[in-house]
């Protein structure tokens, strides 16, 4: 039974091994010694892997290229916390060349042990101080992507407005300014707005306009009348408003077009 699961497995090494491998084990001087030789030939092909892609990694972690590793913020934006934003150079390893992955990893492991007891120091000192400025980080985080959001919505209320806007323009085009009056304001084209408003501005009449003044500058958003005097008491709270009254004093331009200077040349 022994000699048949010998042979077996004789038989098995001798299929896995094929052409390529043989020539191999020819070379290692392990042709002919059957499982025993196919467990060393294995092994020493385990080793020819492991030199290459040591000799990879080296290639790919040269000596001397810039890394980022771990370290202590005890100041500025990250005060209290451990970023992977220090910039430091790899060094030669033993023997020369590069860095093994290993290697590699037991380097950034040395910053990351002296940021990590940077920390601990830090926080017995600052006792709740870390806690603290983290909630103001996230709150300020929170608030640049607010801001952000309600930036892109209002940029794509100003395109949806625009759209609109055109379409509105399009629409009246013929439509006279008076057809408008008293309709909301999102559905008046802009190109009519200033004829409408002088003409229900116009509508303001009575001796206390003052209602109808706030109602008008709410639908339009001023702040102001022409024609129209705030008026105020001491404190500054609003009494109502009054319309002013035309002034009966020519000007320069209308005390020449109502003939005024050609009687005072008649009259010398």
């Amino acid at each position: 039974m022994k000699k048949f699961k010998q042979f077996r497995a004789e038989q098995q090494y001798i299929t896995e091994v094929g052409p390529f491998a043989s020539a191999m084990m020819a070379a290692m001087g392990v042709v002919g010694v059957g499982v025993a030789g196919f467990k060393l030939f294995k092994k020493g092909k385990a080793a020819i892997k492991g030199y290459k892609e040591t000799k990879a990694e080296k290639k790919q972690n040269p000596a001397g290229k810039e890394i980022r590793v771990p370290e202590f913020n005890s100041s500025g934006p990250d005060e209290g916390k451990v970023t992977n934003t220090k910039v430091v150079k790899t060094k030669r390893e033993e023997g020369g060349g590069g860095l093994t992955n290993k290697e590699l990893k037991a380097f950034k492991q040395k910053f990351k042990d002296k940021a990590d007891a940077d920390k601990e120091s830090w926080d017995i000192k600052n006792p709740d101080k870390g806690e603290s400025l983290e909630r103001e980080r996230e709150d300020a985080k929170e608030k640049k992507a607010d801001e952000k959001k309600a930036s892109k919505k209002a940029a794509q209320d100003t395109e949806d407005q625009g759209k609109v806007d055109s379409d509105l323009e399009a629409e009246g085009e013929n439509i006279p300014a008076s057809e408008y009056v008293g309709a909301p304001v999102k559905e008046i084209p802009k190109s009519k707005h200033s004829d409408v408003q002088e003409i229900e501005k116009g509508e303001i009449k009575g001796d206390n306009p003052t209602k109808a003044v706030v109602t008008y500058m709410k639908r339009w958003g001023l702040k102001s009348v022409k024609g129209f005097d705030k008026q105020t008491d001491a404190d500054g709270k609003l009494i109502g408003y009054k319309q002013k009254e035309e002034s009966k004093v020519l000007s320069f331009g209308e005390y020449i077009s109502e003939g005024v200077m050609n009687d005072l040349l008649k009259a010398g």
